[in-house]
């Protein structure tokens, strides 16, 4: 769950927006830190590979299909996403990774 301002965001159904969009193969929503709300949505993308994916574009296509307090920020490509040996997504990892990150 993400805490930004008092909602309580939950990244799954983001995820499961994005999904729907033909560019991206997989996804995870993290958290990352915001000067204003304390924490914003980031989502970390496997773009598939037929189709081009920009990610000004894809914020914009995301952020239509979801709630005002469910907006990403931004959007980081990655090859894959890290999984356990249960094929479960690492998203401690992946916050780690994004900690350099600020809105």
């Amino acid at each position: 769950m993400i805490l930004s301002g008092a909602q309580n965001i939950y990244p799954a159904d983001i995820e499961a927006v994005m999904r729907m969009h033909p560019g991206v193969a997989d996804v995870a929503v993290v958290g990352v830190r915001s000067r204003q709300w304390g924490e914003t949505p980031v989502a970390v993308v496997v773009a598939a590979s037929h189709v081009p994916l920009e990610e000004q574009s894809l914020i914009e296509w995301t952020n239509a299909r979801v709630g005002k307090q469910q907006r990403i920020r931004g959007v980081v490509f990655r090859a894959d996403l890290p999984r356990n040996a249960n094929g479960k997504v690492l998203k401690r990892d992946l916050r780690d990774e994004l900690a350099h990150l600020h809105y």
